[in-house]
Parts: C-alpha cells; sequence; structure tokens
C-alpha cells in the first residue's frame, strides 16, 4: 500500500503547510516538497527551545520566553522577549496569548483576565479556555471580547473515583473541535461531553463503555484518545486492541475488538493514533520485543477492520510521534530524528 521512498535524517520539528514540507535540519528551517526533496533554507536559528509552524508563518521559542516570528518569505514579523506564549492564531491578523500576565492580544486590542487561564483551542474566531483553579470552560468571540459567551462549570457534574478509590474532579485533558455547532471535549475520569457551542449546555455525554462491549479485553476507554472526524460526521479511538467510534447523529457508540488481527503482524497494542481518510486510520503500534522498546506504522481499515499496511525495522522507535498523511504519502518521525516518508502505490510492504 506504501513504498518507503526517502528518509530524512537529523529533523527536529516539522509539519506540512500548504503543500510543502518545513522542518528544522542543521539549525535551518528548510522547505521542501512533499517528497522531501530540499528546496531551499528559510531561516537559521541562533538558539531555539522549540518550533511551532502555522499556515502564514512559524514561531520560533526559547525556554526563556523569547519569541521570533517569520513568515515564510523569510520576514520577520515579530520579535519579543520575556513573552509567555501559548498560542497563536491568524486568520489575516496577529492573535497571542500570554498565559503570564493574563492577557489575550487580538491585533491591537487586549483583553485582560483576573485569574491566570489555560487556552486550550482556537477555532474560527472562538477562543476555547479552561480556568483550573476554578475548573471552569469559557469562550469568547474575538469580534465582540468584552465577555465570555458562556462558561460551563465541571464542578455540576460532581466526582469520579479513580483507580485508587479516591474522589477525584472533573478536569479538562483535550478540546477535541467544534462541529455541526457543538464542543466536543475530554475529561479525565473517561468523560467524554458534548456542548451546544451558542450556550454551554450539555447535549449529550458518554461515560466507559456501553455494557455489550465488556467482554472485551481493555474493557475500558479514555477520552482524551478520542478525535473529531468531521467528514464522517463521528469520533474515532484506536488505541490498546480496541476500535471505537462514535456516531455524532444517532450518538451510538460501537466498539471493534482487534487484538486478533494485531497478533498477526506480533502487535502488542496501539499506541498513538495519528491522521485518518476516510477509509484508513494511521496509527503507532508497540510490537512484540523483549529486549527494547520497538514501534512499527499501521494503516488500519475502518471498512475492513484489517491492517492493510505495516512497517517496521529493528531500530524503529517513535516516542510520542505519530503519523501524518498528505497527498498520498504517509510521513513518521523515530526518536533519533529520522523523518520517513513513504508514498502510496500498489502493493503493501512489510519490512
Amino acid at each position: 500500500m506504501y513504498d518507503l521512498v526517502t528518509k530524512l535524517k537529523k529533523i527536529g520539528d516539522w509539519d506540512i503547510v500548504k503543500n510543502n514540507l518545513y522542518a528544522i535540519q542543521d539549525n535551518q528551517v528548510k522547505k521542501f516538497n512533499l517528497k522531501g526533496e530540499f528546496i531551499n533554507n528559510i531561516y537559521t536559528l541562533k538558539k531555539y527551545w522549540g518550533v511551532n509552524f502555522y499556515d502564514d508563518f512559524f514561531h520560533i521559542y526559547t525556554m526563556y520566553s523569547e519569541n521570533t516570528f517569520v513568515d515564510y518569505n523569510k520576514k520577520v514579523l515579530l520579535e519579543k522577549d520575556n513573552f509567555n506564549f501559548y498560542h497563536i492564531f491568524t486568520p489575516n491578523r496577529y492573535i497571542g496569548f500570554d498565559r503570564t500576565i493574563k492577557k489575550v492580544v487580538n491585533q491591537d486590542k487586549v483583553i485582560l483576565f483576573n485569574e491566570r487561564i489555560n487556552l486550550r483551542s482556537v477555532i474560527s474566531n472562538y477562543f476555547i479556555f479552561t480556568n483550573k483553579h476554578k475548573n471552569i470552560i469559557f469562550t469568547i468571540d474575538l469580534d465582540h471580547p468584552e465577555k465570555p459567551l458562556w462558561q460551563f462549570d465541571l464542578s455540576q457534574l460532581g466526582t469520579f473515583q479513580d483507580y485508587h478509590n479516591e474522589q477525584q474532579s472533573y478536569k479538562v485533558e483535550k478540546i477535541l473541535g467544534i462541529h455541526n455547532e457543538h464542543l466536543y471535549v475530554a475529561l479525565n475520569g473517561s468523560l467524554l461531553l458534548e456542548l451546544d457551542i451558542a450556550t454551554g449546555k450539555i447535549t449529550h455525554k458518554w461515560h466507559h463503555l456501553p455494557e455489550k462491549y465488556k467482554e472485551y479485553p481493555d474493557d475500558d476507554f479514555s477520552a482524551r484518545l478520542f478525535d473529531l472526524d468531521k467528514a464522517n460526521n463521528a469520533l474515532v479511538c484506536l488505541s490498546g486492541r480496541r476500535y471505537d467510534s462514535i456516531d455524532l447523529q444517532t450518538k451510538e457508540y460501537n466498539s471493534v475488538y482487534i487484538g486478533e488481527e494485531l497478533k498477526k503482524y506480533d502487535i502488542v497494542s496501539i499506541r498513538h493514533q495519528g491522521d485518518f481518510t476516510n477509509e484508513h486510520i494511521s496509527a503507532v503500534a508497540h510490537l512484540k520485543n523483549d529486549t527494547w522498546f520497538q514501534d512499527g506504522i499501521v494503516m488500519f481499515n475502518r471498512k475492513t477492520n484489517k491492517i492493510d499496511f505495516f512497517y517496521k525495522d529493528e531500530t524503529f522507535t517513535t516516542g510520542t510521534a505519530t503519523p501524518k498523511l498528505a497527498d498520498n504519502k504517509l510521513y513518521q518521525l523515530d526518536l533519533d530524528g529520522n523523518l520517513y516518508i513513504f508514498e502510496k502505490g500498489e502493493n503493501n510492504i512489510q519490512t
């Protein structure tokens, strides 16, 4: 199904932006085509902690809160020290969030907050925030930021009993996204919420597996492992030895045990779900190995519940890096800084 076409070495942060591959290599921000062929150098890094790539520019930051913003035409947009940036979003405008001095910057407009808050997601004109001290979710509309649109207090959900039999309060672990006027939020305690984006009211929630799936191994789920699949109006999760999905129209939960399929490839479990298409989900698989932590890459067929592609080699490990898909290509970074690029072909490969 995929053939390994190239392997770029000594790669740091990377991403695919507007049909180009941008990556840190030898202290340079470099531009490649999607086949991994070098085009040109964009920027020389003097010192950095990491780089975030966005549609219009990339953000270079250090552990000392020094920030540089550069567009892909090599123009420096902004340099600022002591600005603890949490996230950026630019639909043709500059927006930032400073979590240290509790403010949001929307072009020339500054929105101040009384307490420290955590930015969780930026979707269209919405900032989705959480305040971990008050345990609330709230939103602001960037075009009308004078007051929150709504806020949702997680304390109204009560508490849950954790694995140590202790009572815990619910907290946000992941914002999955907005779809069809609903916000999807994953909480600890294996709770998934659907909220009305206009009011913040709960319209549905999912908590643990339905009883009919309890006979399966790994008979629980972690809400934060789900991703929002807008094209199929679903939430999906390929993890452990199960493929779970939720139909957002019917609210029906479906779970498929895939342990026997994984055994064919000596796969212990699925570790990390990556990008997906209408037909496949890419993922990192933990392999059965007694000497070191070895990983493989799989393409799981959502229609047949079979593995259509599997790749491994003796030294391949990924850490927390997940596969990405673009233009019939599959990308995976390993812990040694090698970026593997596969191209879709006629035959499956197993190495």
